[in-house]
């Protein structure tokens, strides 16, 4: 598929998307959502481990990376169309956690889930959808212009449809989440950092080769352990304390954690060979 909207690049293991809208701030429109979509399926079909998402600069150089939902293609084409119409289908549809019920839900589902390590790259403007898109991801990088905020209650009067408060809330805390959602103020980068909405600051000029770094060392590691790493995390975060535990058990248990030989020896004879561990 040729994109319009977004621009796919690889790097061995490694993939950089740049959502490539600059005139419009990198907004979401309906076309991007599906080119994004099937970037990732085409993505999730190779041996991709690490992902990283980010921005086109505006004119000028000014960074950006994405200020949400086209707001001006929905006021004139209106919103789209629904498999389930109506309130009661709509409720029944979230219920059950359905991503047809909403292409912009089901494609930042669609990012949360891939099996490989996703980065975004955030520098300019990041709010609203854009805001959603980042926490999609497993790990947050700044630039140091970066203006993270949300503005669906300040601008709209209502929260955002991607799942902003679940996902932001498990990042920073409920008390950080209510304040940044209902006021509408941009977080500073150095607030970000200490809060843990980000891992890293680096400059502007920086932050894509930086995170594309963080990216080839995670392409380092072994691609199963990478995939049973991310899911067991991201499983046992609603789990309570001794579930978590089990599971986390279970995963070590289910690559050969609690072999005698196969692969359960196999990490530790490489490390004391000072080789790397084979896939």
């Amino acid at each position: 598929m040729t994109y319009e909207t977004i621009r796919l690049e690889r790097f061995d293991n490694v993939a950089l998307i740049t959502l490539n809208r600059p005139e419009r701030l990198n907004a979401i429109s309906r076309q991007m959502c599906r080119e994004l979509l099937d970037a990732f399926a085409a993505l999730r079909g190779e041996d991709v481990r690490a992902l990283v998402i980010t921005g086109a600069s505006r004119a000028g150089g000014r960074p950006c990376f994405c200020a949400g939902a086209d707001l001006k293609e929905i006021a004139t084409l209106g919103p789209a169309e629904r498999p389930r119409p109506g309130l009661v289908g709509a409720i029944e549809g979230m219920a059950a956690l359905d991503t047809a019920e909403d292409e912009v839900q089901g494609m930042m589902d669609t990012l949360e889930s891939l099996p490989f390590i996703t980065i975004a790259a955030i520098d300019g403007v990041c709010t609203a959808g854009g805001l959603e898109l980042a926490l999609s991801c497993d790990i947050r990088v700044l630039g140091e212009q970066a203006q993270v905020s949300d503005l669906h209650i300040k601008n709209l009067g209502r929260i955002g449809g991607a799942g902003v408060t679940a996902r932001l809330t498990r990042v920073v805390g409920p008390a950080w989440s209510k304040e940044l959602l209902i006021t509408g103020d941009p977080l500073p980068t150095d607030v970000a950092l200490r809060i843990g909405f980000a891992s890293h600051l680096h400059p502007s000029d920086r932050l894509v080769d930086e995170a594309l770094a963080l990216a080839r060392r995670i392409a380092e590691r072994r691609l199963e352990a990478i995939r049973v790493a991310k899911a067991s995390i991201d499983a046992t975060v609603d789990m309570t304390r001794k579930e978590a535990l089990r599971f986390s058990y279970l995963c070590w248990a289910a690559m050969g954690g609690g072999e005698q030989s196969g692969f359960g020896t196999a990490g530790a004879k490489a490390f004391a060979e000072r080789r790397r561990i084979e896939e």
